[in-house]
This record gives structure tokens, C-alpha cells and sequence, in this order.
């Protein structure tokens, strides 16, 4: 492998390094337990929460709530990894025709498996596969469109034991979401509901927004009605409505969200919060709750639950005035307030505390700067070409990377 390739490849890997970390799983989850129209109304300020909270420190809170179930599959998932086998087989045996006729099948049973349940690692594999399969039979465009549609539901990267670099580099080349065509989503979605995209909650189903161009998987969801799932494509440089009408059906609200709402009023935060952590992989768990679930979009009472160590640190009141972001800044002004220990210097603070306008506040976490992933990605650069010196030195020796 020559010098310039291996800087490539480096430069690759620091690429995907940084994507990753862009990526990794919350330190704070906002959960909204509003009921009926209240659930609207506290997933709104929810949401707020969570974009003021990153303002601070990107990618430290997220916007969570379990997708309501869709029940057992009515596909049979051992056909479709029966179909994703063979699909593998004809791939080693470089029968790139065959791959796209039994990996198609594959991937429509497991778009069928994801839609019904929420699961997409079928059907993540099966693009990532068909894609590979596109590329080495020279039809670039569409490797390109799979491994795109592959991205947009996760960003994980292809099995490096089943594709060489080639296919590594193609997906490592469409992570960046800033450099890909966008498209617009516009909900037209009756009575108001939230929405999910690939698993993650959105908020409420209203306006428009912007997203990379791509097929998602959309559900939308009402307490009181019957969810709504489908796959939506959104075309590049296009804005496109997405037109649901939700039907009355008494569905059962997750146990974990009845559990949660019954926690945030006790005087400690319980099993059903230490389960929620788990199952967010989160440290911190911020709960929102409405006093009535016949709130007002302009006057409702809601309560802040922040759930930190094994205790409630933070527990406000606020009054919702139809204002989230308003809302949200009394939420958060008080709760740091009365969180942060007072102080005159940085030696009356605990341990990676700093003392800053009287209150103990903490840093950012150094894997989560700039400065930690660009030397990251410098040391990754540095030993691709420390290698690319050392092949050249030594009479032309052949490394091979799997």
C-alpha cells in the first residue's frame, strides 16, 4: 500500500473516529410524562430543555420516550435471514446478480420487521451488503443510495471482517450529514401527536423540518390512538408532506412512562429511574411533568425531576405560558441556583469543579472537546504515514489491512 493511501485511510479512520463520538449515547435524557394533551405540551418544553442543555455542551442531553410497542412481527424474520444467507454466499462467490435478487428480498422482509417492531439491524445489514454489492458491479450511484439509506437510520459502519476498505471508505465518505443533500419533511398530522424518527423521538408532529435526503422510518403516536408507522423517503432539494390521520383506539401507555410518572413524586428516585438509565444509557435523567393532563397550551403548571447520583438534585415548578423556551430558562435558572454549590474560589469546589460567579460549576469532559478528537485524528494521520515510512524503507513490504 503506498504512502498516499495509507494517509487516505488515516485520514478515514480520524474521520469516522470523530462522526463516532458526535454520536455517542447522552449523558442527560429528557423524558416528557404528560398524559393525553399535556404529553404535547411537556414534550415541547422537553425539547426545549434538551437544545438549551447542548447549547452549553453539544451532545450532552437527548430527547427520549419509549416507542409505543407495534407487537409481534407478522413477518417471519428466519426467511428473511434465510434470504440475507444466501445473499452472503453469492457475494464471497462474487455473483454480484444474485446478491441483489435474494439481498432484495432480504431487505423488503426486513424493512417489513423494522416497521412493525422497530427493529433495523436486518435491514441495515442487508443495505450495507447490497451496497457493497452495487459498488464492485460498478453501478456507483446506487451503492452510494443504499449506503446513504444505510447511514440515515445508523451510523454504525460495515462489518470489517465480511468488506475490505473499499466499502469502509464509501461509507466513511457519506457520514459527514453537513456535505449531503437535504430535503424538507412537513407533518400534516391530525388530532396533534409526537413523532418518531428511526426510533428516536423528534417531538410533536407539526411544521417542518429539515433532514438529510434518505428513507426513514416515521412513527407517529397519540395516547389514545392507534400508532402510526411508515417508511417516508425524502428527496433532495424537495419538501414533502407527510399526511397522517390517527384513529381512536385505547392504546396502553408503556409501563416504563406510568412507572417514571409515579417515581418523579416520591422523595427518591427509585427502581423505574434506575431502570430508565439503563435502559437510556444515561447518567442523568431529567423528568417533566404536567400537574394536569388538561393543560392549556397557554397556562399549565409543569414540574422538573432532575435525577443525578442516585438522588433528585434539582425538583422546580414552573408556570408554562405558551413560551417553551421561556419555560425552560426559569426551569434551568432555578435548578442551577439551588444545585450548584456556593463558592468563593475553585478550592471550595470538588474534584474537575471550578468555581465561576459564585457557584460550583463542572467542565466539559475532555472526550468531548475539539481539541481531544483533533489530536485524535493527528495521531491517526501520524502513524498512517509512520507506516507508509517504514513499508518504503523496507524493500517494498505489503501490508494488508482487513
Amino acid at each position: 500500500m503506498s504512502r498516499t493511501s495509507l494517509l487516505i485511510l488515516a485520514l478515514y479512520a480520524s474521520t469516522a473516529l470523530v462522526h463516532r463520538a458526535a454520536h455517542a449515547n447522552p449523558e442527560v435524557v429528557v423524558i416528557p410524562l404528560g398524559g393525553d394533551d399535556a404529553l404535547i405540551l411537556t414534550t415541547e418544553v422537553a425539547a426545549a430543555l434538551v437544545k438549551q442543555i447542548n447549547k452549553e455542551t453539544p451532545g450532552r442531553a437527548a430527547l427520549r420516550y419509549p416507542v409505543p410497542s407495534g407487537g409481534e412481527p407478522t413477518t417471519d424474520g428466519m426467511q428473511a435471514a434465510e434470504q440475507m444467507q444466501q445473499a452472503a454466499k453469492s457475494f464471497e462467490s462474487l455473483d454480484f446478480s444474485a446478491v441483489q435478487t435474494t439481498g432484495g428480498r432480504a431487505l423488503e422482509l426486513y424493512r417489513r420487521i423494522a416497521l412493525q417492531t422497530g427493529e433495523t439491524k436486518g435491514y441495515v445489514d442487508a443495505l450495507h451488503l447490497l451496497a457493497a454489492a452495487s459498488l464492485f458491479d460498478g453501478d456507483a450511484p446506487r451503492a452510494q443510495q443504499l449506503m446513504n439509506d444505510a447511514i440515515v437510520v445508523d451510523h454504525r459502519p460495515p462489518a470489517r471482517k465480511r468488506f475490505n476498505p473499499t466499502v469502509q471508505n464509501l461509507h466513511n465518505s457519506l457520514l459527514d450529514d453537513d456535505k449531503q443533500p437535504k430535503g424538507r419533511l412537513r407533518f400534516v398530522v391530525s388530532p396533534r401527536a409526537l413523532a418518531w424518527l428511526n426510533g428516536k423521538l423528534l417531538g410533536p408532529a407539526s411544521g417542518a423540518i429539515t433532514l438529510r435526503a434518505g428513507l426513514y422510518l416515521v412513527r407517529v403516536f397519540r395516547p389514545g390512538h392507534t400508532p402510526v408507522r411508515r417508511w417516508f423517503r425524502v428527496e433532495p432539494g424537495q419538501t414533502q408532506d407527510l399526511q397522517v390521520t390517527l384513529r381512536p383506539d385505547p392504546v396502553a401507555e408503556s409501563g416504563l412512562i406510568r412507572a417514571l410518572r409515579n417515581a418523579a413524586k416520591q422523595p427518591t428516585p427509585g427502581e423505574a429511574v434506575r431502570r430508565a438509565l439503563n435502559t437510556f444509557d444515561a447518567r442523568e435523567l431529567i423528568l417533566l411533568s404536567s400537574e394536569s393532563e388538561a393543560c392549556r397550551p397557554d397556562q399549565c403548571q409543569l414540574a422538573l425531576a432532575w435525577a443525578k447520583d442516585g438522588r433528585w438534585s434539582n425538583r422546580q415548578n414552573a408556570t408554562h405560558r405558551g413560551v417553551a423556551k421561556q419555560t425552560t430558562r426559569t426551569l434551568l435558572q432555578q435548578s442551577e441556583q439551588l444545585d450548584a454549590p456556593q463558592c468563593a474560589t475553585a478550592a471550595d469546589c470538588g474534584l474537575n469543579l471550578h468555581c465561576v460567579k459564585g457557584r460550583c460549576k463542572g467542565s466539559t469532559p475532555f472526550y468531548k472537546k475539539w481539541w481531544f478528537w483533533t489530536a485524535v485524528g493527528a495521531a491517526a494521520i501520524g502513524a498512517g504515514v509512520g507506516i507508509g515510512v517504514a513499508a518504503s524503507s523496507s524493500g517494498g513490504a505489503v501490508i494488508r489491512v482487513e
